[in-house]
């Protein structure tokens, strides 16, 4: 009989210590539910869902939801930062728009004046002329990026010399380069090293580094050509007379121009496309200052 009596005492206390058990669980799940409910009102806070429960299930149960709202708030993070880029590219992008055809529509009235004489007229025809063709160069570029960006456009990979696009295009740019007086300075070594890229493509990134080069460089352009067991690598480097001025961690970012003074109709789109197809075709790109100099290396897969 009293064996009975103390195995009723110890189911009662494990059945009450069970009931409480499941009152603190019960409690602790109200809490939690609680929280998220607050934390779903307030999306943009830095909460995370907290517990006291020395029970295991709980706590990893709440670990986990905790990773999802830290994911959830990186994406939002992100997405927020990607929407205040995009207003800010679709502004330039506008302006870089606007600029031309305002200059343009300011010329052509003033054409209509039948007092001009005929230098007068012959320099505003010139002036809308040159703003037609940065109009014409800003809507090609948007197009090309369009195309990179969605792949529509697969590179055709060969076998190249750098020698056999560099030329010719330092050569189409000769008359700028010589308006500008600057100094070309080309290290031929390694000159003839081949290379494994699409020939279009590396010649709009000839084009678009002469491009940057004729917008910032003051006196002088150094090129050379450096190699290691993977890569041909081209160096640009020019001097520059406001080194300050340059963000080196935003050079490679659509839109982004160093000195806005300098701009001259054209976009900031020529770095970004540059290191867009180096990528393309298994290389990379990089800048970085070094003393009063603007350095570009372009990485080229070597054959």
């Amino acid at each position: 009989m009293l064996v009975s009596w103390i195995l009723c005492g110890i189911f009662l206390v494990l059945f009450v210590i069970s009931v409480l058990l499941i009152q603190l669980y019960r409690w602790d799940v109200r809490k939690m539910t609680k929280q998220l409910e607050e934390i779903i009102a307030e999306l943009g806070t830095n909460e995370h869902l907290r517990t006291n429960s020395r029970n295991q299930e709980l706590n990893l149960f709440a670990k986990q939801v905790n990773n999802l709202i830290t994911q959830f708030k990186q994406e939002q993070q992100h997405e927020q930062h990607q929407s205040r880029k995009l207003k800010q590219e679709i502004t330039n992008i506008s302006h870089d728009l606007r600029t031309p055809l305002t200059s343009i529509k300011g010329f052509s009235d003033l054409l209509r004046d039948e007092n001009l004489s005929e230098t007068e007229r012959s320099t505003y025809l010139t002036i809308i002329q040159q703003k037609i063709d940065d109009l014409t160069n800003t809507v090609d570029l948007f197009y090309e990026l369009s195309c990179l960006e969605s792949s529509d456009q697969p590179v055709q990979i060969e076998v190249l010399s750098l020698e056999e696009i560099l030329i010719p295009t330092l050569l189409t740019f000769h008359q700028e380069l010589e308006k500008r007086q600057l100094e070309i300075q080309i290290d031929e070594t390694n000159l003839m090293e081949l290379i494994k890229g699409d020939k279009k493509a590396i010649e709009r990134i000839f084009i678009n580094l002469l491009q940057n080069i004729l917008r910032y460089a003051e006196f002088y352009v150094q090129l050379s050509i450096q190699k290691n067991s993977e890569f041909l690598i081209l160096q640009v480097k020019n001097d520059t007379d406001q080194p300050h001025l340059i963000d080196m961690d935003r050079v490679f970012e659509r839109t982004y121009i160093a000195d806005t003074s300098r701009k001259n109709g054209q976009s900031g789109l020529g770095l970004y496309i540059v290191r867009l197809l180096a990528e393309k075709q298994g290389g990379k790109a990089r800048a970085f200052l070094e003393n009063n100099s603007f350095v570009l290396e372009i990485y080229f897969p070597r054959k």
